[in-house]
């Protein structure tokens, strides 16, 4: 896995605030790797399980619950959600309500899915002094800069250019074939081209931050406690 780059110390106080929004929005805690085929997806943004890349993709189970086969049967909000590579962000989503937004079935997405390391550092970053007007307000934004309401496939993603996300900032993944960087932080691909029946997903190393602009913040003077 890459390293985690630096952040710029507002980033740092949004990542420790959302970190922080974790403690008081609580939920109970609810691949393998594969040769990649020559012959592309039949339908643009469509993958297959024998087409899951990366080099996390062993953590993905071979069969039943949680594996790329399952998946590729379920919607993404409940893909998400079955696997174990995905845990943490699945009791995100269902705090958020965007689960049941990944999980209409007549919609399409691709996921940047943080993995659950990604979000380990995050309660050692930054102040904690600027706290989010609304947490569950300020989850829903960095959620929803990781979805893009269109299907991509990997060989897709970086000949799309700019890519309006749900949240409605742009997203732009650089590279080539199946070595991406997603966003401005450079995020890299831990496995990718995992299926779901409405949705392709790409297992990432970070959580990736919106323009700071779209995420509504108190400010230090108004904290609680000031």
């Amino acid at each position: 896995m890459s390293a985690i780059r630096p952040l710029t110390q507002a980033a740092q106080r949004v990542l420790a605030s959302l970190a922080s929004t974790a403690l008081v929005l609580t939920l109970p805690a609810c691949g393998h790797a594969s040769d990649r085929p020559s012959l592309p997806p039949a339908t643009p943004g469509v993958t297959r399980p024998s087409q899951i890349f990366g080099p996390h993709c062993n953590d993905v189970p071979r069969s039943g619950p949680g594996s790329a086969e399952q998946m590729a049967t379920q919607p993404a909000g409940t893909a998400i959600g079955s696997t174990p590579l995905l845990t943490r962000l699945g009791i995100q989503l269902r705090l958020t309500g965007l689960d049941q937004t990944l999980d209409k079935p007549d919609a399409g997405y691709t996921v940047f899915a943080p993995a659950g390391s990604a979000f380990e550092p995050l309660s050692h970053l930054g102040d904690l002094s600027r706290i989010p007007v609304d947490p569950k307000q300020a989850l829903t934004a960095v959620l929803s800069y990781h979805i893009v309401p269109k299907r991509y496939s990997a060989r897709e993603l970086a000949a799309a250019g700019p890519m309006t996300t749900l949240e409605g900032a742009p997203i732009t993944v650089t590279g080539s074939g199946l070595d991406l960087s997603i966003g401005a932080q450079h995020a890299r691909v831990l496995c990718g081209d995992i299926p779901a029946s409405n949705a392709t997903i790409f297992v990432i190393d970070q959580v990736l931050i919106p323009p700071l602009s779209s995420i509504p913040l108190m400010s230090p003077t108004s904290a609680p406690g000031r």
